[in-house]
């Protein structure tokens, strides 16, 4: 559904086509999630440098940051009211009256969605219709028809044939699948998949002006707005990015080279750390147009747009060293939502002794302590250190019975739950157009 950002070919009829009229434009993704750091010649120099330090707190390289060496807080303090889950994770709403895969795929794509890609597409099918010498072949779909053919593409994706060539799978020899020639012949499948619409297109041009998602900003605001309303993140969330494949005529594709497709769009996805459920998400589309949704994308403001519905219901984030930074974690305090994650060693919060050295003995720690926030850099293996921040002084009291461990056990699990969540979206990826044998997404405009 997010490739129908992209332009559609010149030749309408001509499905599958590849056309490059237009440039394609790939930005290179400054996102680097490696949480462990490699320890570098200057940082060893500065370490040396700065070793001189009083005995009851580190200094940090901005030269104004304190950190304690001993906890600010009894083992005896009570929960921090930050850390009081009162609204409980779970479903929401008319969500609670689920009983079947229907009625749970109609809580995220209502009626008002169905019936506006109907309207757009029977618009598209309209203009379409003068290639055709019978009517029949190019005549206007239902709801019915288009909810068919999404479950041709999600069941397909549960198949895992977003990589076969999709003749084969409307063949008669037994090798196909009966349900797919059940719901619809291949032409029809084909003619739908060429003109499957989400906006009016005679207005988009005037939109793209604002918006470099105008052909799927309606779908797409509803369905995250779905999301949001059905269900309740329980008390620890995940911000991370996923990269959906995608090659094509788009002005702000990445490239991310430590992905598997290394080429796609780029989206920034808040989930439950435990069931894996997106409560939110947002498309990368580079740097907007002036207009209403022209918003900045730095890492700060992407966390706090994404965390906006939860904020004040005391919940834990877990994200990367691209997100995480010392502002971040205290204007999150600020709105009762503490964080956990890994730190890049070039923050000037960080004092010297917290960055990797030769010196560090494989398993050993140092902690860093505020009123509120904790810092402790835990060396797992030679060399390499993994530098974890934490506002939770409810786990800090647990850390401290066993220094060594803890926090890491605490990052990763939570961690765990945003790489599940990705394993399933790749293994149900919907097919699209077929192109040289493969499925891929059809690029609409």
């Amino acid at each position: 559904m997010v490739q129908a950002i992209c332009d559609e070919p010149e030749d309408e009829n001509e499905v599958g086509r590849s056309d490059t009229s237009d440039d394609e434009l790939i930005q290179e993704s400054d996102h680097d999630t490696e949480s462990e750091q490699e320890l570098s010649v200057e940082i060893e120099e500065e370490i040396e440098k700065e070793s001189e330090i009083t005995k009851e707190y580190f200094l940090g390289k901005d030269k104004t940051t304190t950190w304690n060496k001993n906890p600010l807080t009894s083992k005896y303090t009570k929960i921090s009211k930050k850390n009081i889950v009162k609204i409980f994770p779970g479903l929401k709403s008319c969500a609670k009256y689920i009983t079947d895969e229907k009625s749970a795929f109609e809580m995220f794509f209502t009626n008002d969605i169905i019936q506006n890609i109907v309207e757009c597409t029977n618009m598209e099918i309209e203009k379409l219709r003068v290639n055709y010498d019978r009517p029949r072949d190019a005549k206007n779909t239902t709801t019915n028809e288009v909810l068919a053919f999404i479950g041709i593409l999600i069941l397909a994706g549960v198949k895992k044939q977003n990589h076969t060539n999709f003749l084969e799978l409307w063949t008669t020899d037994g090798t196909g699948s009966e349900i797919f020639r059940s719901c619809m012949n291949c032409n029809r499948f084909l003619f739908l998949l060429s003109a499957i619409r989400f906006d009016d297109k005679n207005t988009r041009k005037e939109r793209q002006l604002t918006d470099k998602l105008a052909a799927i900003r309606f779908t797409l605001d509803r369905f995250v707005e779905n999301c949001k309303n059905n269900y309740s993140l329980g008390e620890y969330a995940t911000i991370d990015e996923m990269l959906i494949p995608f090659r094509g005529r788009c002005s702000f594709i990445q490239y991310i080279p430590n992905k598997p497709a290394k080429y796609g769009l780029k989206v920034f996805v808040l989930c439950d750390s435990k069931t894996f459920y997106v409560s939110n998400l947002e498309v990368y589309c580079g740097q907007q147009p002036e207009g209403p949704y022209r918003k900045s994308n730095t890492p700060d403001n992407i966390t706090h747009r994404l965390m906006q519905p939860w904020k004040g219901k005391n919940r834990n984030l877990t994200c990367d060293n691209w997100y995480t930074s010392y502002p971040l974690a205290v204007n999150l305090l600020k709105d009762k939502t503490t964080i956990v994650g890994t730190m890049r060693q070039n923050k000037r919060k960080l004092p010297s002794e917290f960055l990797p050295s030769k010196t560090k003995e494989v398993g050993s720690s140092i902690f860093g302590f505020q009123k509120e926030v904790t810092i402790v850099s835990y060396v797992p293996k030679k060399i390499e250190q993994l530098y974890s921040f934490l506002l939770c002084m409810m786990i800090l009291q647990l850390i401290l019975k066993q220094r060594s461990r803890r926090l890491l056990w605490t990052t990763i699990p939570i961690k765990e739950g945003w790489i599940q969540w990705i394993k399933c979206v790749v293994s149900i990826l919907c097919p699209g157009e077929q192109e040289g044998g493969h499925w891929r997404y059809f690029p609409n405009s």
